[in-house]
């Protein structure tokens, strides 16, 4: 199914976009319809657990040849495949979660924000569309979900999602905090994403 027209308008893209949202919600499926639609010849995606993607990928009818999955246990693992990656046939990135050694504090932490920092470089220099997928923690004030490392989130990606919960059985709603506000509702199906607004 085709991404929604308003959302991909709403973000910019192609862009460096960051989606968040609690687990299990629907970000690596949104990732994963970028991937479906805008990785033409080759494509990087990077993760903490990637055999799940890879049968999620080919259940919606991604060629798994044209994506080079980089699975990470650490964050060195993350610093090196940033570091020894050949940018310049990628038509995307994506890296599920980002954060994903974030809480870990120190060189982790670190590590982290020089990854977020060198692939907005990266979008910047090659203009590769990158995505970013944080896990979250819940605001002590507001009470509501947020990206881990918002700040660095929130300084360094141009365009913000969100996926939270629709009062609909089985709907999730995206909202777009930046740079133009959007809201749509989906769901979930073994062909993808099924757009119920767009």
């Amino acid at each position: 199914m085709a991404l929604c027209k308003e959302f991909l308008e709403a973000i910019e893209w192609p862009t460096f976009l960051a989606i968040y949202g609690e687990p299990g919600i629907g970000k690596t499926n949104i990732a994963l319809e970028f991937v479906r639609h805008y990785c033409l010849s080759a494509c990087l995606y990077i993760g903490k657990t990637l055999t799940p993607v890879a049968e999620r990928m080919k259940n919606i009818g991604i060629r798994l040849g044209g994506v080079k999955l980089r699975e990470i246990i650490d964050y060195l693992d993350l610093v090196y495949v940033l570091l020894k990656t050949n940018y310049y046939k990628l038509d995307l990135v994506v890296v599920d979660p980002i954060t994903a050694f974030a809480r870990e504090g120190g060189i982790a932490f670190n590590a982290t924000l020089f990854a977020i920092a060198a692939l907005r470089s990266l979008n910047d220099s090659l203009g590769i569309p990158v995505i970013l997928i944080s896990d979250t923690h819940i605001d002590p004030k507001t009470k509501r979900p947020r990206p881990v490392m918002e700040n660095a989130i929130y300084f360094w990606a141009r365009s913000i999602t969100r996926i939270e919960q629709a009062k609909e059985y089985g709907a999730r709603k995206l909202v777009v905090e930046r740079p133009l506000s959007y809201e749509a509702m989906f769901r979930i199906t073994e062909r993808g994403i099924e757009w119920l607004t767009c």
